[in-house]
């Protein structure tokens, strides 16, 4: 992180089409680059079609894994040195080299990364551009949840001020309900798990969810 880096702008999701069309082009005004992290090689063409509709007058720079070394570090190699607006990639940026003029990160479904690679992209984050701001911790947090989620045979989770409400996968399943009920101290009401509480703040209620499927 360079010293005269400006703080790290908005970190968006997939459903932020049009901000993150205005985050990208606010930050092309003012001189300055952007990484688009996606979960696997196979979202790069769809992200780069529909970066080419948010966005036709940005140059989208896609690398990825497979391709060959020497065009992989030529094409990151040339967006250190100015070539392009957008580096659009996977988890490869891990390994990239420091680009000061990149002040702002989007992350493109950010529900479909394996927690490990959550793990590795917040340390990355924080090497490049320093401690996390709220952003971001509130979408790795609810990242992290959705996969605890999904690992728990959870389809849905409403959360509230007053109670948690969790859909098994398969409501019709009452050994699933029993050990889902049990793993979070709830109970089982109709077709859902509900675990009373006293949570107002989202992030609070999320924290606190994670902490039991952990």
């Amino acid at each position: 992180m360079t010293s005269n880096r400006s703080r790290v702008g908005p970190v968006l999701t997939q459903e932020d089409g049009l901000k993150v069309r205005e985050a990208l082009l606010r930050e092309q005004r003012r001189g300055g680059q952007s990484f688009l992290v996606v979960p696997r090689i196979s979202d790069l063409q769809a992200m780069q079609t529909e970066l080419a509709e948010l966005v036709p007058g940005l140059q989208v720079v896609p690398v990825h894994g497979r391709m060959r070394p020497k065009a992989q570090d030529a094409a990151m190699v040339g967006f250190g040195g100015g070539n392009g607006d957008v580096l659009l990639a996977t988890d490869i940026i891990e390994a990239g080299l420091d680009i000061p003029r990149a002040n702002l990160m989007i992350v493109w479904g950010a529900g479909r990364f394996g927690l490990a690679q959550l793990h590795e992209f917040e340390e990355e984050f924080h090497d490049r551009f320093g401690p996390p701001g709220p952003a971001l911790d509130a979408l790795l947090l609810q990242a992290r949840l959705r996969l605890l989620l999904r690992a728990a045979g959870v389809a849905s989770a409403d959360l509230g001020p007053e109670a948690a409400a969790l859909t098994p996968v398969d409501p019709t399943n009452p050994a699933a309900f029993a050990a889902l009920a049990a793993r979070v101290g709830g109970t089982v009401r109709g077709a859902r798990v509900v675990l009373p509480w006293h949570e107002r703040d989202p992030a609070a209620q999320a924290g606190r969810l994670l902490e039991m499927l952990g």
